[in-house]
C-alpha cells in the first residue's frame, strides 16, 4: 500500500512539473511576442518622430523663405584697381516685393568696417551697385541690404565669406604629384601639377604660368612644368614649391604647393602651406 502511495505521489509530481514547464514555455513565447510588438511599435514611433521633425523643419524653412525680402543675390568680379589693390565687383539683388519709391542700400562689412552703397534699380525688382573691395590681408566679408519702402526699413543679411581671397578670379582647386624626397644631399621632385577654377567652380584659364622652387626664400628653379627636378640642399634648409600665374585682369598669383625643412637625419619635415601671394604691378 505504501509503495502505491509513493508511486502515486511521484507521478503527481511529474505531472505538475510538466504542467509548470508547459506554462513557463507558453509565457516565454507570449513575452517574446509582446517584446517584438513593443519593438515594432517603438520603431514606428521613431519613424513618426523623424517624419514630424522633417515636416517641421521643411515648414520652418518655407516660412523663413517666405519672410525674406530678397529672393536672390549675386556678386560678380568685374576688374581690379591696382592703385588701391582692390577687387571691383557688381552686386545685384532681386526683391520679393517692391514699389516705385523703394530704396535699397548695400552694406559691405569687412572685419568690422562697414561701407554703404546706394543701389540703382534695373526693373523687375532687381537693384545693383558697383563696389570696391580691398583684397589684401586676411579679411572676412559679409553683405547685407537695407530696403526702405515708404519709410519702413528692413535689413536682411545676404551672405558672407571667411576670407576675401575666396572672391579672387583664380582659385586653386587641387594640386599634387610625387611627394618630394631628400636623397644624396638633394631634394628630388619627379612631377607636380595643379588645377585652377573660377569662383563659381568652372575650369579656369591662366596666363604666364610657371612652377618655382625656392631654397631659403631664394628662387633656384623655374619652368613651365615641374618634372624631374633635383636641387642640392643641406640640413636646416627650407624648401618651397610654388605655382605662379596671372588671371584675365593681369593680377599675379603665386600659390604655395609644398613647404618643408631638411632635417639633421636626412628627412623632410613638412611646414604649413602659405597663403597665395598677389602681384598687382
Amino acid at each position: 500500500m505504501a509503495f502505491w502511495k509513493k508511486s502515486w505521489m511521484q507521478l503527481l509530481t511529474l505531472v505538475l512539473c510538466a504542467v509548470l514547464l508547459v506554462l513557463n514555455l507558453s509565457q516565454r513565447a507570449e513575452l517574446a511576442e509582446l517584446k517584438g510588438q513593443l519593438n515594432a511599435f517603438s520603431y514606428r514611433l521613431d519613424r513618426l518622430d523623424d517624419a514630424v521633425n522633417d515636416t517641421s523643419g521643411m515648414v520652418a524653412r518655407e516660412l523663413e523663405e517666405a519672410a525674406r525680402v530678397v529672393t536672390d543675390y549675386d556678386l560678380h568680379v568685374t576688374g581690379m584697381d591696382r592703385d588701391s589693390r582692390s577687387l571691383l565687383a557688381q552686386v545685384s539683388v532681386t526683391l520679393r516685393q517692391w514699389r516705385e519709391d523703394t530704396a535699397v542700400t548695400l552694406l559691405v562689412d569687412q572685419t568690422g568696417e562697414t561701407e554703404e552703397f546706394p543701389m540703382a534699380g534695373q526693373g523687375g525688382g532687381t537693384f545693383y551697385a558697383d563696389v570696391s573691395i580691398p583684397a589684401e590681408g586676411e579679411r572676412e566679408l559679409s553683405l547685407s541690404v537695407l530696403v526702405d519702402t515708404a519709410g519702413t526699413v528692413t535689413r536682411e543679411e545676404l551672405g558672407g565669406w571667411g576670407d576675401v581671397s575666396m572672391l579672387l578670379p583664380l582659385q586653386l582647386s587641387s594640386w599634387g604629384g610625387s611627394t618630394p624626397r631628400y636623397q644624396n644631399g638633394a631634394v628630388q621632385i619627379d612631377s607636380y601639377s595643379v588645377d585652377l577654377e573660377t569662383t563659381d567652380g568652372q575650369a579656369a584659364s591662366e596666363k604666364n604660368a610657371s612652377y618655382r622652387l625656392y631654397v631659403n626664400d631664394k628662387l633656384v628653379k623655374e619652368a613651365a612644368a615641374c618634372q624631374g627636378w633635383e636641387q642640392s640642399c643641406q640640413a636646416g634648409d627650407i624648401v618651397m614649391l610654388t605655382f605662379a600665374c596671372e588671371d584675365e585682369f593681369g593680377l599675379g598669383y603665386e600659390f604655395c604647393l609644398y613647404q618643408a625643412m631638411i632635417t639633421e637625419r636626412g628627412g623632410m619635415d613638412e611646414l604649413p602651406v602659405e597663403e597665395p601671394k598677389l602681384t598687382w604691378d
